[in-house]
């Protein structure tokens, strides 16, 4: 038998080793085939990005969480209370590398005060020389992993355990130290929200221990009661919910994080079928949106269009399914565990799947507006609350779920993609912009970011661009991403004529693309209608200082005539 083979002079232990490693690997989670089909697209993202060694690297992330999913799918329940130890001791150590490490003189908190006092624990502090952490992700990491924290210290102290207590409310301070720090106002709200629904929660089963109504029913009425009257209210208030958004201390973003938004579904739009590359949006963002060859932004500030524009509408729905089965599981085990006497034998598990509940609303509410757990650092991580889920649910809940782990989501999915691209308008122009603006991106961002200007000298490399940009237009003479690309070639080959009039088509289709406007706006520039450049460079704030440095940019360029329509635009722009 191959077990004894492997395991030689082992007898019985090696063989009962050997078969529970067997059935732990055969064993099955409801997530297998959306985990795969998320794979799947993570790898094609690898292939169409610009820089393949940071998609590659962010591929590796992805596929460590994915591990780290199994791993903890796979456990077992006793040893959760580990797995909490190791979450919550994660945020701590996120919140002590960001006071450590955070700069806040080269990057204030959104309120001042946290920023005097910042200023103050940096000449108190020990000096270091390793790479910051963003205070949105900062933030965002401990407010995820939070909830474990305090059902770890929970835990202790129904355990009669005075060290873990005790240990986690001293680790807790500090984690709210560094949390309050980050001025991560994004996190805050998220935890705020997920309280107030666990409060609900609370109360239902007050409820149906005092009354005996119905828990899940009473939570359902009231969750829904709150929603209708947070929308009520951000719909009287003057200004909706960008007002109020903007009421809370410190900078308002909510505004600027809405153009953002738009500018990145944008840039989706060019990439339907194969997505833009893992670890592509910094480039493309600079590169098409902005019309700068500096860095702009690192992510969309929200993950779902992160994981849309990366992974296509395929990944994002493949990752939607897998959070919302996790939630599912965590309802239906709820529902199975009512009893009261029940939940008390089991309140260990009970503490898990609160916690890993606490972590989803948190994670799904603080994705709508920044992304920790794909945009940096934390991608490893995402995918550590759904194998907790799977690990702290009941076995038939997961068993109820199984049917749905492998064959249905991979069939419903491709079933499901392919008729969203085939029933848009003509599918075939759309696949020929999707491979010119793929191609165009790989030709020009190799070396991204060049912190200079293109001259020009690269334009003939992108010919494969435009021979399959030129095959949409024939097919689909609206396409507003071959008209749009297919000006910013005859751009940079100095063709400002022929440039003003595919970009010009482009900025018809699409008026609100940031990225058209302003190289419409520059192409009049350089044709000599600089008159006609003013309305569409008065929104665009950079425009004018840009246009100072292109007077002696051209003049290096030995181009003494597009150097004074520059300094004629900068003077009209003035007297804007």
């Amino acid at each position: 038998m191959w077990v004894c083979r492997r395991f030689p002079g082992s007898g019985a232990r090696s063989e009962i080793v050997a078969r529970d490693w067997r059935l732990k690997i055969m064993k099955r989670t409801p997530f297998d085939g959306l985990l795969l089909i998320f794979t799947a697209t993570a790898v094609l993202g690898v292939i169409v990005a610009y820089d393949r060694t940071r998609a590659g690297v962010k591929l590796v992330s992805i596929l460590v969480g994915i591990g780290l999913f199994y791993s903890l799918a796979w456990g077992r329940r006793r040893n959760l209370p580990r797995v909490w130890g190791m979450l919550a001791g994660l945020s701590v150590v996120v919140a002590a590398y960001f006071l450590l490490m955070h700069d806040w003189q080269a990057l204030p908190a959104d309120v001042d005060i946290l920023t005097r006092i910042g200023l103050w624990w940096m000449g108190v502090r020990p000096s270091f020389t390793l790479p910051a952490i963003h205070p949105n992700s900062a933030g965002g990491l401990i407010a995820i992993f939070m909830p474990f924290q305090i059902g770890w210290g929970v835990y202790g102290w129904r355990k009669r355990r005075p060290a873990i207590w005790a240990t986690a409310v001293f680790l807790g301070g500090v984690t709210l130290i560094g949390w309050l720090m980050t001025s991560s106002r994004a996190s805050w709200l998220a935890f705020g929200m997920a309280l107030g629904i666990g409060m609900l929660w609370r109360f239902s089963l007050w409820a149906q221990t005092a009354e005996g109504w119905p828990r899940q029913r009473v939570f359902m009425t009231l969750l829904l009661l709150m929603i209708g009257i947070a929308a009520g209210f951000a719909f009287v208030l003057p200004g909706g919910f960008f007002a109020l958004a903007g009421s809370v201390p410190g900078d308002a973003t909510a505004g600027s994080r809405l153009v953002l938004y738009r500018q990145t579904l944008a840039l989706i739009a060019d990439f339907p079928f194969t997505g833009g590359g893992l670890a592509a949006f910094p480039g493309l963002y600079s590169q098409y949106i902005a019309v700068t060859p500096f860095f702009q932004f690192n992510y969309s500030h929200n993950l779902w269009l992160d994981v849309w524009l990366e992974q296509t509408f395929l990944g994002l729905l493949a990752l939607l399914g897998i959070l919302g089965g996790s939630g599912a599981l965590l309802w239906r085990t709820a529902a199975a565990t009512s009893d009261l006497a029940r939940r008390k034998r089991r309140r260990a598990l009970s503490l898990s799947r609160w916690a890993t509940a606490m972590g989803l609303l948190i994670l799904v509410v603080h994705s709508l507006v920044d992304d920790a757990l794909y945009g940096g650092l934390g991608t490893p991580f995402l995918f550590v609350l759904p194998g907790i889920a799977v690990a702290a649910a009941r076995r038939h809940e997961v068993e109820r779920l199984r049917p749905f782990s492998f064959s249905a989501p991979v069939f419903v999915f491709l079933i499901a993609g392919l008729a969203a691209l085939t029933l848009q308008p003509t599918p075939t122009g759309r696949w020929y912009a999707n491979r010119g603006a793929t191609t165009m991106a790989q030709t020009e961002l190799h070396d991204w970011p060049t912190q200079v200007w293109d001259d020009g000298r690269y334009a003939a490399q992108l010919t494969p661009a435009r021979l399959v940009l030129q095959q949409a237009i024939a097919i689909q003479p609206t396409n507003r991403t071959a008209q749009s690309r297919l000006g910013l070639i005859a751009l940079l080959e100095r063709d400002f004529e022929t440039a003003v009039a595919y970009l010009q088509s482009a900025h018809d289709l699409d008026p609100d693309h940031r990225g058209i406007a302003k190289s419409l706006g520059y192409s009049y520039v350089w044709a000599g209608e600089w008159e006609q450049a003013v309305n569409l460079l008065t929104d665009i704030p950079e425009a004018r200082r840009e246009m100072k440095a292109y007077v002696h940019w051209w003049n290096e360029q030995g181009r003494p005539d597009l150097a004074a329509l520059a300094e004629a635009q900068a003077a009209a722009l003035k007297s804007k």
